[in-house]
């Protein structure tokens, strides 16, 4: 089961008419009178950092459909019946924002809100430093060493492998969890990101020249004689737009979901 999130929408990011052609666009006047950030798209396909706003002001609309979608369809307009908002938010204010040194941002992972993701974005990249709930005191994960999702420029080609320890709070319970006898149950979580693909993605905001990068997340609990408690496996694709940013995410529903 896959759950889809649509961009219909990104205030003060892009137009809604805004339509790209093959991998070279050319801005017209309404790009540039609706585009108070001054973000234009280069003629190279890639994403440069330049070309992604991480910051906490730009509120992204979205619609949600539970079905499931091939991430190969890269054709999403009309898909999905619920709205929603949602975008990057500052760590102050949330419960666990004293957690993550070095933090730059969080996001959602779901349409829901349950949980969240928190990133550092600098000139290396965009790495994911953990994973928290939106309810206090239940899920707190750090990550050792931090996820890199991607380096600059973001382009098809591209990949990198992590295994991530992660400590902290799970479900209420702290990782490593000592089960007695001197023994203690390790989480870890191991990330293959690659940028699989790139083309032209549509969805109701418009038709965006995308990369498409695929997250694929084995979670294992194991203790310190290597038997395993539980395993779960999760894939998710994320269609990334110059200056539009986050166009659309395909999400297994399993565990806890993921995006930026």
């Amino acid at each position: 089961m896959r759950a889809l999130l649509l961009t219909v929408l990104a205030s003060g990011c892009i137009p809604t008419d805004a339509r790209f052609d093959g991998q070279e666009y050319t801005p017209d006047t309404g790009w540039e009178l609706t585009e108070p950030t001054g973000c234009v798209p280069d003629e190279a396909l890639a994403v440069s950092r330049d070309e992604l706003d991480f910051s906490a002001d730009i509120e992204t609309h979205y619609r949600s459909s539970g079905s499931p979608p091939n991430p190969d369809d890269w054709g999403y307009a009309g898909v999905g019946t619920t709205s929603m908002t949602s975008g990057n938010e500052a760590l102050d204010g949330h419960w666990f924002a004293g957690r993550f040194s070095g933090a730059t941002h969080t996001a959602p992972l779901d349409r829901l809100g349950t949980n969240w993701g928190i990133y550092r974005e600098d000139a290396s990249g965009l790495a994911l430093l953990g994973v928290a709930s939106g309810a206090p005191d239940v899920t707190a994960l750090t990550y050792s060493p931090a996820v890199q999702l991607w380096t600059w420029p973001l382009a098809a080609g591209s990949s990198v492998q992590t295994d991530a320890v992660a400590t902290g709070l799970y479900d209420g319970d702290s990782y490593p969890m000592d089960v007695g006898f001197g023994n203690e149950i390790t989480l870890t979580h191991s990330y293959d990101v690659s940028v699989d693909g790139a083309g032209q993605v549509e969805v109701d905001a418009g038709i965006f020249d995308a990369q498409r990068v695929h997250i694929a997340l084995t979670a294992v609990g194991t203790d310190n004689f290597t038997i395993e408690y539980g395993r779960v496996q999760t894939d998710s694709w994320l269609f990334v737009a110059p200056c539009a940013g986050l166009v659309a995410r395909i999400t297994d529903t399993g565990f806890m979901g993921l995006g930026l």
